[in-house]
């Protein structure tokens, strides 16, 4: 058995894809997608944002890197504003996630979404002033997790800072380029 999105496009019909955004915030989770009014998929209730929210940075890591994106809504109500003067603790270290979402022509949803990239929510900070009102929330790849930071190496002070009181680098540095011969009989 094909998936819908297979199946409709070889049977000649057109397939649509929009970018669905997911944030869960300490009080509730909040879901938009790139299209006009709502949908379901997977299962979940979707808001139309137009093109009000725009990301940036959604890289794949690649060596030992932890991207950033950023989320910018703009045109945002005076109570999603409110909502950010007070979203510290509703931000921080949580989940979110951006999915792409084929659609049939009638806008109905096929298959279910695709994740296309996982983080965790950081700061959120807003500028509003006359007509203007834009949130920008910054985000961390999942690779911010690790135990290591990124371009991090078993220094003396990695050393310390995971085991306090651990001497073991303490004279890395004044090896560096010397010559050691060991069991010299």
């Amino acid at each position: 058995m094909l998936p819908e999105t297979v199946a409709a496009k070889a049977g000649g019909s057109r397939v649509e894809v929009v970018i669905l955004y997911e944030f869960e915030f300490a009080s509730k989770t909040v879901r938009f997608w790139s299209g006009y009014g709502k949908i379901t998929a997977g299962g979940e209730e979707w808001i139309g944002s137009g093109k009000l929210i725009s990301a940036s940075g959604l890289s794949q890591p690649t060596g030992l890197t932890a991207p950033a994106a950023t989320f910018t809504l703009s045109g945002a109500s005076p109570e999603l504003v409110s909502f950010a003067a007070q979203a510290e603790a509703e931000v921080t270290g949580r989940r979110c996630a951006v999915y792409i979402q084929f659609l049939s022509k009638a806008y109905t949803p096929l298959d279910n979404p695709i994740p296309i990239w996982v983080g965790r929510m950081d700061t959120l900070s807003f500028r509003a002033g006359g007509k203007q009102r834009v949130i920008n929330l910054s985000a961390e790849t999942l690779f911010v997790d690790r135990t290591r930071s990124p371009y991090g190496y078993m220094t003396d002070a990695d050393q310390k800072a995971r085991w306090p009181g651990d001497r073991g680098m303490e004279f890395m540095a004044s090896l560096v380029n010397k010559t050691v011969t060991w069991l010299r009989g």
